[in-house]
C-alpha cells in the first residue's frame, strides 16, 4: 500500500464508497448512474492509473491532480442523484400499443439496415480515429436498432404478443451478431442494460448482487482482451467456410490476468490522456467552457456529405487544449480521453458539475420511470449505457446523444399517445402505476377524442 500514491488512494476510497451506496443502502442502486459511473471507474480506470502511477514522464503534478478531480466528479455524481425533484402526477395520455409496436420494428429496421451498410463499406478515419465520411451517416442511424429493441421489449413485458416478441428476437439476434462475432464491448453493454432495466421497470426483477458483482470483474477483464479476442475470431474463420465462434476452451485460452496485470503494471492510452489534457489544461490556464460539445454537436449532426466540409468545418471552434503545444504528447488514434479530461479542459473543477447534471438528469428519469412514466422508462433504458461513456469516451458522448433519441422516439410516442374518454379507466399493469399506461388495441378500439 505504501507504493500506492495518496491521491488514487483516495479516488479508491471514493469509489468504494459509491459502490457500497449503490450496492446496498438504495433499492436498485446498482442501475444508477453514480454507481455505474463508479463501477466503470473501479474496472477500467484505477487499474490502468495504477500501473502509471510510478510513471516519471508524466508531467509534474498532473497525476494527483488527475486523481483527486476523477473522485470529486464521483462525488458531484452522487450529489447530482441526491436531486429532490418532482414526479409528475396525473396525466391525461395513454398509448396505443400498436403503434409503438410498430414503430419500434422501424427503428429497429432502418438500425439493421444501417448496419448492413456498415458492413458492406469500408470505415475512413481521422487522425483521431473517429470515422468520417458516409460510414458516420450509417453509425448515426445504426442507434436507432437500440432504441427499437429498449421500445419493443419493454411493450413485450408488460403484455406478451409475437409481433413484439419477432421485432425482440431479430434486435437480439443482430445485435449479437456484432457484439460476438466483432468483440464490441459498447454494443454488449447497450443490450444487457436495455435488459435489465426493462425487467426492473416492468416486472421489478433484478439480477442478484453476487451476478452483478461476477458481470463486473468479466467485464473488467474482457475490456483488455478486446483486441485479441477479435483477433482469434478471424484467426478462426479465416479459412473456414462457415463462420463459427471460439469454443469453451479456446475462449479461456485467453490470457486475461495477464493482461490486467499488464495494464496494472504499464497503465493504457486513456489515462494516460486524461493526465496530459488536464495537465496541460490546467499550465495554461485556458478553457474551452463547452465549445467542444458544439464541436462534437456539428460534428455528429451536420453532414459534410451533403453541406461540405469546408461548411462544417467552419462551424466549429478551435479548442484551445492540445497538449502537443506543451509536452510534446499526442494522442493515440482510436483511443479516448475520459469524461474527466473533457470537463477539466471545459471548464477547470467546476466541470465536476457536468457529473451533477448527468446524475440529476438521470434520477429524474429514474423516478419518473419508477412512477409508470413510460417515455422516462423508453428514454433511460436507451441512455444509460451512454451515460456510462461519459467516463470511459467523453460526456459529449451522453448529451449529444440525447437529442438524437428525442428525435427519433418522441414522434413515435406522439403519434401513439391516445387522450382518455371521460370516465375511460386503464388497468394498472405489473410494476406499474395508473399515471401512464400504454393501452392494447383490439380489433375494435375504442374511439378517442384528440
Amino acid at each position: 500500500m505504501s507504493d500506492i500514491p495518496i491521491s488514487l488512494m483516495i479516488l479508491m476510497v471514493v469509489t468504494a464508497a459509491v459502490l457500497v451506496r449503490g450496492f446496498f443502502l438504495q433499492e436498485a442502486g446498482y442501475l444508477k448512474y453514480p454507481f455505474l459511473a463508479a463501477a466503470v471507474v473501479a474496472g477500467w480506470f484505477i487499474p490502468q492509473a495504477i500501473g502509471l502511477a510510478k510513471d516519471v514522464r508524466l508531467p509534474e503534478g498532473a497525476y494527483d491532480l488527475t486523481m483527486i478531480y476523477a473522485a470529486m466528479s464521483l462525488i458531484a455524481a452522487v450529489v447530482g442523484d441526491r436531486w429532490k425533484s418532482r414526479v409528475p402526477v396525473a396525466n391525461t395520455w395513454v398509448y396505443n400499443e400498436t403503434r409503438l409496436a410498430i414503430g419500434a420494428m422501424v427503428l429497429s429496421a432502418i438500425g439493421a439496415v444501417a448496419f448492413a451498410l456498415i458492413l458492406r463499406g469500408g470505415a475512413e478515419t481521422s487522425t483521431e480515429g473517429t470515422g468520417t465520411g458516409i460510414v458516420t451517416i450509417y453509425f448515426f442511424l445504426y442507434a436507432l436498432q437500440y432504441m427499437g429493441l429498449a421500445l419493443a421489449l419493454l411493450l413485450l413485458l408488460q403484455k406478451f404478443s409475437w409481433f413484439t416478441f419477432g421485432i425482440v428476437a431479430f434486435d437480439y439476434s443482430s445485435v449479437s451478431g456484432f457484439v460476438l462475432f466483432g468483440g464490441r464491448r459498447g454494443a454488449a453493454l447497450d443490450v444487457a442494460f436495455i435488459t435489465i432495466c426493462a425487467f426492473w421497470f416492468t416486472r421489478r426483477i433484478l439480477l442478484p448482487r453476487l451476478l452483478m458483482i461476477a458481470g463486473m470483474i468479466f467485464g473488467a477483464l474482457m475490456v483488455n482482451v478486446a483486441g485479441e479476442y477479435r483477433q482469434l475470431i478471424a484467426t478462426i474463420n479465416k479459412n473456414s467456410s462457415e463462420p463459427r465462434l471460439p469454443t469453451f476452451q479456446e475462449f479461456m485460452e485467453i490470457p486475461f490476468l495477464d493482461h490486467f496485470h499488464d495494464t496494472t503494471t504499464k497503465g493504457s492510452f486513456e489515462v494516460k490522456n486524461a493526465i496530459y489534457y488536464i495537465a496541460s489544461a490546467f499550465q495554461n490556464g485556458t478553457y474551452d467552457y463547452g465549445a467542444h460539445y458544439w464541436n462534437f454537436f456539428v460534428f455528429r449532426y451536420i453532414p459534410a456529405q451533403f453541406l461540405g466540409a469546408d461548411f462544417k468545418q467552419s462551424l466549429m471552434f478551435e479548442l484551445p487544449n492540445d497538449p502537443s503545444r506543451i509536452y510534446d504528447y499526442t494522442r493515440h488514434v482510436g483511443t479516448t480521453y475520459t469524461g474527466f479530461a473533457d470537463t477539466f479542459s471545459g471548464f477547470s473543477f467546476l466541470g465536476i458539475f457536468v457529473f451533477t447534471l448527468i446524475a440529476a438528469i438521470m434520477t429524474k428519469w429514474w423516478a419518473a420511470a419508477l412512477a409508470g412514466d413510460f417515455k422516462s422508462r423508453l428514454v433511460y433504458c436507451a441512455t444509460v449505457a451512454t451515460a456510462m461513456e461519459s467516463i470511459t469516451h467523453s460526456t459529449e458522448w451522453f448529451f449529444i446523444f440525447l437529442p438524437q433519441v428525442f428525435i427519433f422516439t418522441f414522434p413515435i410516442l406522439y403519434w401513439a399517445r391516445e387522450r382518455r374518454a371521460e370516465g375511460y379507466s386503464t388497468p394498472q399493469m405489473a410494476g406499474t402505476s395508473a399515471r401512464w399506461q400504454v393501452r392494447q388495441s383490439s380489433r375494435t378500439p375504442r374511439t378517442v377524442g384528440n
